[in-house]
């Protein structure tokens, strides 16, 4: 139900109805009394003049013979008529009501100046017709209204074609103008009643047309609030403008929501393909406020969206004076961003947008994170820097001795026998550094496959205990062995390759610990694994060396006088990942270092491979073809933990 008394287009109208009628009733009886006062002069001038005129005739005969009924007639005519009459002759003689006692002295006199000068101008004038005027007057409020008449005697008039007197009849205007207001409170009375019985139909009316413009408010009230399901009922007469109305926001309203619809779907692609995009991407407007953004510029730089805003982003990390620039000069800007407390290198490349008249009206920028692209880089000029420097050397070394040999310069056999030994240790060790390298990237390059199984660690500890002892007896280094006492479990693993990383180990502890120092070859058991540790008492790690001592080429000794082709622990780190084994080292600089070796244990890896072969073996039986022989060798490799 439609609340018409809350409805402001209801107020008004009912407000300007009311209005009408009132600015309608009080000009009509403004007019009205302009106009009737005129009109009732006239009136009652005309009904005087017959009057006038049979009192003139009446006159003549008292002027001649001194009729007695017309004075007796000008003494009551107030009474019985409401005029006061005047009679005035040629001789200079006259008859008169009484005026009224209320009038003061000067009213009267005022009243008898003014009637008599309307004598004067009658009897000297030359139309002498009977007529009829007012008189406006100091002392009376309204005036007076007169009706003059001449008179004729018959013997006296002929001869000198003149009145012989006039007749003036006057009466006040105070009686007309009290009608005329009379009047007017009864006309205004009667329109105001009749003006508040039009309103009823004009109510109805206006509730009428209300109906349909309320139903038309509501839906559009509706689409402003995003419901487009809403919509105008068009009846069969719904004709003119609100029928006209209320199809044309129906049409708005379809044409909104499909226009929605189609860009709906557009900004879900968009954010589907800027989210996808593997990049992190910011748009600004010429204001420099962010009007796109993926999720990925967040991880880019490291900052959580519940806790910092897009304002915070562009402030946090510079990027807003970037953006600015490339607004300010048109021009595509390309800059690299080290995260503050991070070693993260994000490359930032931002364009401009131009609109259809050439003015820049935003940027969009592309986040890159570069960290690893200039890492790589680095490495392989580091590498390509030390391969060089370790292959120069035994080059430069059997250059060193070849020519000499070329040119004769070397004049024993002892000489040259001592030269061709430093030439033939020299090709050996450049043998094995390409040796290394090549086992190194094989083992990165996860091409070489290692088959793997149970190992006794009671046999396996033995045996490398005494393959140790035998390696570090010549160097007048102690050795210590050391493990749990009772049965040892079963790891799981590839023997050759297990003591392949252990040498390297044990080989490396050999270089750096001085005489009388001590090796210890340690065994520990934990819950998830079995620990095999070379530790030594050499003169240890720097803290700043330790995360790169697995790097390739890495030396304690920068400028890399130590013996060896610093390739041996990269190889070792790269088995360890090939085997999932895990490696890591700690040491103590002056005391020693430690590096240690985690295995898995067999039973544990049994329990997942078996579970794995009977989710296999069940996935095989839903299919048609027969397993492939290749299968049973997959069973070996390493399982993640």
């Amino acid at each position: 139900m439609i609340c018409f008394r809350n409805s402001y287009f209801f107020r008004r109208m009912i407000r300007g109805l009311l209005l009408v009628l009132l600015v309608w009733s009080f000009t009509t009886n403004l007019f009205f009394t302009i106009i009737s006062r005129q009109v009732l002069i006239e009136s009652k001038g005309r009904d005087l003049l017959p009057q006038a005129e049979w009192i003139a005739d009446r006159s003549a005969l008292y002027f001649v013979e001194g009729d007695p009924f017309v004075y007796n007639l000008v003494n009551v005519s107030y009474n019985f008529f409401n005029v006061w009459t005047f009679i005035y002759f040629a001789d200079n003689s006259s008859l008169e009501t009484p005026l009224p006692t209320s009038f003061s002295e000067e009213s009267i006199k005022e009243i008898r100046e003014a009637v008599q000068k309307v004598h004067l101008e009658n009897m000297s004038g030359e139309d002498t017709e009977p007529d009829y005027g007012t008189i406006q007057m100091e002392g009376l409020e309204h005036g007076l209204l007169y009706v003059v008449a001449p008179i004729y005697s018959p013997h006296i008039s002929e001869q000198t074609n003149l009145p012989i007197g006039t007749v003036i009849l006057v009466q006040p205007l105070a009686e007309f103008y009290l009608s005329v207001a009379s009047l007017n409170v009864t006309l205004l009375i009667v329109t105001l009643i009749t003006g508040i019985l039009m309103l009823i139909p004009a109510i109805l009316w206006t509730k009428h047309l209300m109906v349909p413009i309320n139903h038309i408010r509501e839906v559009a009230v509706a689409i402003s609030e995003g419901n487009f399901n809403q919509a105008v009922d068009i009846t069969p007469d719904s004709d003119g403008e609100i029928g006209d109305l209320a199809r044309a926001i129906n049409h708005m309203s379809e044409t909104i929501a499909e226009s929605l619809q189609e860009l709906s779907l557009e900004r879900n692609q968009l954010k589907e393909i800027i989210d996808g995009i593997n990049e992190g991407i910011i748009a600004v407007d010429r204001d420099c406020s962010i009007t796109q953004i993926n999720d990925l510029v967040w991880e880019l730089f490291q900052l959580n969206p519940n806790y910092y805003s897009k304002e915070d982003l562009l402030q946090t990390n510079g990027l807003e004076d970037l953006l600015m620039q490339c607004l300010r000069e048109g021009q595509p800007v390309i800059e690299q961003i080290q995260i503050e407390g991070a070693k993260i290198v994000i490359q930032c490349s931002i364009s401009p947008v131009f609109d259809h008249t050439g003015q820049i009206s935003a940027a969009v920028g592309l986040f890159r994170d570069v960290t690893q692209a200039e890492r790589l880089e680095q490495t392989r000029r580091e590498y390509v820097a030390n391969i060089s420097h370790e292959l120069r050397t035994p080059i430069t070394g059997m250059r060193a001795l070849i020519e000499p040999l070329k040119d004769g310069m070397v004049k024993t056999e002892e000489n040259r026998q001592r030269y061709y030994d430093i030439i033939y240790r020299e090709t050996l060790r450049l043998s094995r550094l390409i040796d290394d390298m090549l086992e190194l990237s094989r083992l990165q390059a996860g091409s070489t496959y290692i088959e793997q199984g149970p190992i006794n660690l009671e046999d396996f500890f033995l045996d490398l205990s005494e393959h140790f002892s035998f390696l570090i007896s010549d160097h007048k280094i102690h050795f210590v062995s050391d493990k749990p006492e009772g049965q040892l479990p079963l790891i799981w693993g590839n023997e050759d390759r297990i003591e392949q990383i252990l040498l390297t180990y044990a080989d490396n502890a050999i270089k750096f610990t001085p005489e009388n120092g001590t090796i210890t070859f340690r065994l520990r058991l934990t819950e998830q694994e079995a620990v095999l540790e070379i530790e030594d008492t050499g003169k240890g790690i720097k803290p700043e060396d330790l995360p790169y001592v697995f790097e390739r080429f890495y030396k304690a000794d920068k400028a890399h006088n130590e013996k060896g082709t610093g390739l041996g622990l990269s190889i070792a780190k790269a088995l360890a990942d090939q085997l999932n084994m895990s490696v890591f080292v700690r040491s103590t600089r002056g005391q020693g270092s430690c590096f240690s070796l985690g295995v898995h244990f067999a039973a544990e890896v049994m329990q997942k491979e078996q579970h794995m072969k009977e989710v296999f073996d069940a996935d095989e039986k839903d299919t048609p073809e027969p397993p492939s022989n290749e299968t049973s060798c997959e069973l070996h490799k390493p399982i993640s933990r």
